[in-house]
């Protein structure tokens, strides 16, 4: 299903306010049935993994743009997707963090086999692509 082999990147987030970060990031893990304690080592995992390992109690109205951005990554990670689907997902980041989110978008979509499409405007994000297709006045062509 949708919920269980999908991972989103938004571009605007779409993090619940009313949720802390952690409970964010757990979410999609609630909704597939995963045991509490599998949820909440996969959830300090990957708020770890993008810098973030201290602000699980946070509520997001505490964040800056860039750490909302970071636990959307995180979010669309967590249940280890089949498939990622990444719009803009450093469009609010500096350069350093932006090529760290990266390296974890690639690291998880090799080690798990998973597909990924990453939509941006950065070409540095695009050069860590595998595969690199430019939409050109409504068409899709190699780069």
């Amino acid at each position: 299903t949708r919920r269980s082999k999908l991972g989103f990147v938004f571009q605007s987030f779409h993090i619940l306010p009313h949720l802390t970060v952690a409970q964010n990031v757990e979410l999609p893990l609630v909704l597939i049935g995963v045991a509490r304690n599998e949820r909440l080592t996969r959830v300090n995992e990957l708020l770890s993994a993008v810098g973030l390992g201290e602000r699980g109690p946070s509520m997001p109205r505490e964040l800056s743009g860039g750490e909302l951005q970071r636990v959307a990554v995180a979010r669309a990670l967590v249940h280890r997707p089949a498939l990622i689907l990444a719009d803009e997902p450093t469009g609010n980041l500096d350069p350093d963090t932006a090529m760290t989110v990266l390296s974890l978008l690639a690291r998880e979509v090799r080690a798990r086999g998973a597909g990924g499409v990453l939509v941006t405007h950065s070409a540095a994000a695009a050069e860590t692509a595998d595969r690199i297709v430019v939409l050109d006045h409504g068409r899709l062509r190699p780069a």
